[in-house]
């Protein structure tokens, strides 16, 4: 497992947190720093997520609503909610991730986290989101995937 695999499934457990109890990212940063949560992860990947996950929930939020329609997002558990979150903030903030990558990556946290067929859940919202807003990656020669 790499040092981002682990600040995924970091961010993945901070988000959670952050649902049922809003901190500050900055505070929740430092009771997973203190817990040792951080260690062997890609520390800067992390809190660059989560700071962003935070401040703009609102916007990650209103694109996975539409995308999970008939559901609302407060009908997900907690766990899907986060991993959700987790995905789209990395779909848009880190346009040097191909959205492959970040949706293989998300279904494995389903996987590990969630319930048994959740992944495939998070494999379609993501999916969904991903090719309204990484449309382009598929017409680039330089992804491959």
């Amino acid at each position: 497992m790499n040092e981002r695999h682990r600040a995924r499934e970091a961010l993945v457990q901070a988000l959670y947190q952050w649902n049922y109890n809003p901190l500050d990212p900055r505070e929740l940063e430092m009771e997973f720093l203190d817990a040792g949560y951080l260690e062997g992860t890609e520390r800067g990947y992390f809190q660059h997520l989560l700071r962003k996950a935070v401040d703009r929930h609102e916007e990650i939020d209103g694109l996975i609503a539409p995308a999970i329609m008939p559901r609302r997002l407060s009908e997900l558990t907690g766990v899907e909610q986060a991993i959700l979150r987790a995905g789209v903030c990395e779909l848009l903030e880190r346009d040097d991730v191909p959205y492959r990558v970040v949706i293989n990556e998300a279904v494995e946290l389903a996987k590990s986290f969630g319930t048994d067929q959740g992944y495939r859940f998070v494999n379609a919202v993501l999916d969904r989101i991903a090719r309204e807003r990484r449309a382009a990656e598929d017409e680039s020669p330089t992804h491959d995937g």
